[in-house]
């Protein structure tokens, strides 16, 4: 889930123009959640369920969106633009073995069935680097391989654009 003012904060400028941003906020905000979880699992969509509400401009603002992936797990995604807060970030991962959640730079596991969740000391979290850091190390050759690639964009904007494409019709799509 996504929730920050998008719609106010940015009424009147080239993410909320369609010829520039070429989407709203689940183009631009929600895009990075959806990158997560792709990245993360690994897992290859099935079909996208989507319903969207531009709030009465020409891009999305708030959207609700489903997914089936291949091997039957399901994922919501939650992205809201009209919220009255600046940002909040939450992404959890529920399975049989346990659980991860991720709150505004926080990390919770619950390990086994029936376990109390945890906070993950920042300490024992891995250091991280920020895109310009990673971008700047490829270009010096300190890494031979792009922390987002080319593919991951690629399967971020065709889920989007089938959430696009479900909220219009009122139907999943099928990938």
């Amino acid at each position: 889930m996504w929730a920050q003012h998008w719609l106010n904060a940015t009424r009147g400028s080239w993410r909320q123009d369609p010829e520039l941003s070429c989407g709203g906020q689940l183009n631009d905000s929600g895009s990075h959640l959806l990158d997560v979880v792709l990245w993360s699992t690994g897992l290859k969509p099935l079909e996208v369920y989507a319903s969207i509400d531009n709030r009465g401009t020409g891009v999305d603002i708030d959207s609700a969106v489903t997914v089936r992936f291949e091997g039957g797990a399901i994922c919501t995604w939650s992205v809201v633009g009209s919220a009255s807060i600046r940002w909040h970030e939450d992404v959890s991962f529920h399975g049989e073995r346990g659980t991860a959640l991720y709150r505004n730079g926080k990390l919770w596991v619950a390990k086994g069935q029936d376990a109390d969740l945890v906070e993950v000391p920042a300490k024992e979290l891995p250091p991280t680097r920020t895109p310009v850091e990673d971008f700047v190390d490829l270009l010096l050759g300190r890494r031979h391989e792009a922390a987002a690639t080319a593919e991951s964009g690629y399967q971020v904007a065709r889920l989007t654009e089938a959430a696009w494409q479900s909220s219009v019709t009122g139907l999943p799509v099928r990938f």
